[in-house]
């Protein structure tokens, strides 16, 4: 489902030095607001974007296929996060090569769940093809 969608994401951080967030604070502070510059000290500004590369959609109709008629395999959060990602499609502003915050986190959500499986998967002597690895 992967093999021909790629996500790159990319984190930016505005005030990621505390000389910065000191400045930032202390200009909220003059404009009279406490709390705010409190808040800026903590606030390291962090902005996360992703985008698809390469060619492909994300591949929200191949998890429709796989999810129908076995949709009780699936947890909820899945399911759920699988419902969101394709109501953001809907929005206006969505372009074809636009990865909403939705599909985002059903990606992050299978990809964590991947990496799990994978794990217990080692721990038995499976490879990911199905092999057994160890008698």
């Amino acid at each position: 489902m992967w093999l021909t969608t790629h996500l790159e994401s990319a984190t930016l951080i505005m005030h990621g030095h505390l000389r910065q967030r000191l400045r930032r604070a202390g200009r909220k502070l003059k404009g009279g607001s406490a709390r705010a510059a409190a808040a800026a000290l903590f606030d390291k500004g962090m902005s996360t974007s992703a985008a698809l590369q390469f060619e492909g959609d994300f591949p929200l109709k191949e998890m429709h296929r796989v999810l129908k008629g076995k949709a009780y395999l699936a947890d909820q959060a899945l399911i759920e996060l699988v419902r969101r990602a394709d109501y953001s499609r809907y929005e206006p502003d969505v372009g074809p090569d636009v990865l909403t915050e939705e599909e985002w986190a059903l990606f992050l959500h299978i990809r964590s769940h991947v990496r799990r499986l994978r794990k217990q998967f080692e721990k038995v002597g499976i490879e990911p093809g199905g092999e057994r690895t160890t008698e």
